[in-house]
């Protein structure tokens, strides 16, 4: 990507990031995921490991994997962007519920219920006690609990 050859990374991963959007909303989802792979490259990370810094990034690549029916690499790369979030946001921030949220939903893609419903239950939790019954993100939040529970 040679982007990066002609301005910042300030600069150019925001463009990155709009690109990748895009892609994802289109399902060009190995674009997408070749996509921020390069970008990663360029910046110098793995796709393996995360980094606080580039944290949209790695969602995005989640989406994009996960679209792909990659979800054993998903899990992987949500717990550990989960684990990011836990150690550097409060526990009722809308990111780090958002990113619990992500990994319980990969968690059922990949046929691990169990795994999914405690950390569905602790992100209802929160939302009940901070949101409004109609607010869209905890009505989300408490039919995958449900789902997720039926699974079981």
């Amino acid at each position: 990507m040679k982007a990066f050859g002609f301005a910042s990374k300030a600069v150019v991963t925001p463009l990155v990031l709009k690109c990748g959007w895009a892609l994802l909303d289109m399902r060009q989802d190995s674009r997408l995921v070749r996509l921020i792979q390069d970008t990663f490259l360029e910046l110098g990370q793995t796709t393996t490991k995360p980094s606080e810094e580039f944290l949209t990034l790695y969602n995005l690549q989640a989406r994009g994997l996960m679209n792909l029916g990659r979800n054993k690499d998903t899990v992987a790369l949500l717990e550990q962007v989960a684990k990011i979030k836990e150690t550097t946001l409060p526990e009722t921030h809308p990111s780090r519920l958002a990113s619990q949220h992500a990994l319980a939903g990969a968690y059922q893609a990949n046929g691990q219920v169990v795994e999914a419903v405690p950390l569905l239950e602790q992100v209802v939790k929160i939302k009940r006690l901070k949101l409004p019954t109609s607010h869209p993100s905890r009505v989300v939040s408490e039919n995958t609990l449900s789902y997720c529970l039926q699974l079981l």
